[in-house]
């Protein structure tokens, strides 16, 4: 499982204290704030809620107590984009850490919602308890016009007009990219099977004389996120809920 932390207040000893527990793989993402509710955000992996427990108080003992703690929870039907922290962010990039305040029961809707329209590879979304939303959503853009206008998105899909978000910028943050590679044995087991196989393309390409035959990487949304229709940007109602939740 994935948990999730926010602290209000951050001084410099807290953004290294923050940077180093990364660096020790005891948090696996953690970021400072340019502006917004929170001052910081960290987030990190545990195998049951035991641990979660002792993951948590060894981050109080090195920064201090957290605002709120949240656990991410399995969804019935599998999200099509990663959990927040699980994706690869580039220093120069723009990004909101939002937490939305939906009922429980819709979470998942628009969880699954909020990626069609945002892009799957442009999103992390997670659907969590414990704390003061449901639903935690990590968008970046190249610039901040454009990741309003992905917030904008995200926050129609959820029917509201606001909620609790930080703002930063990749630079500021530490794991982001490396959470999403696979770690220990199975990590050098899988760099070895990549370069054994680049070797076996170069080798092959030579007794062929075959050149420019490079890898593509599709880096164009998915073609079912591409057929969403994004609501307007002023459009804050988004969906309508029953009033019963």
């Amino acid at each position: 499982m994935d948990g999730y932390l926010f602290f209000d207040d951050v001084t410099p000893a807290t953004r290294d204290g923050l940077f180093d527990l990364v660096e020790e793989e005891l948090l696996s993402v953690a970021a400072v704030s340019v502006s917004g509710s929170a001052g910081a955000f960290a987030g990190y992996e545990a195998h049951d809620v035991r641990t979660a427990y002792a993951t948590v108080e060894a981050v109080v003992d090195v920064v201090g107590r957290p605002a709120q703690r949240l656990l991410a929870v399995n969804p019935r039907k599998k999200l099509r984009a990663p959990r927040p922290g699980h994706r690869h962010i580039a220093d120069d990039s723009t990004v909101a850490i939002a937490l939305l305040p939906v009922p429980l029961s819709r979470a998942e809707e628009v969880a699954h919602v909020a990626i069609r329209v945002v892009g799957e590879d442009r999103i992390g979304v997670a659907v969590v308890l414990g704390g003061a939303g449901t639903v935690l959503v990590e968008v970046d853009g190249a610039t901040l016009e454009e990741l309003e206008g992905r917030l904008a998105n995200v926050l129609a899909v959820a029917g509201m007009a606001s909620a609790d978000v930080m703002i930063t910028v990749g630079g500021l943050g530490r794991g982001w990219g490396e959470a999403a590679q696979p770690s220990g044995a199975g990590a050098h087991a899988s760099h070895a099977h990549d370069a054994q196989a680049h070797d076996a393309q170069a080798h092959d390409a030579e007794a062929h004389d075959v050149s420019g035959q490079d890898n593509h990487v599709n880096a164009e949304p998915s073609a079912q996120a591409q057929q969403a229709e994004a609501p307007p940007r002023a459009q804050y109602t988004g969906i309508e809920y029953p009033a019963n939740g």
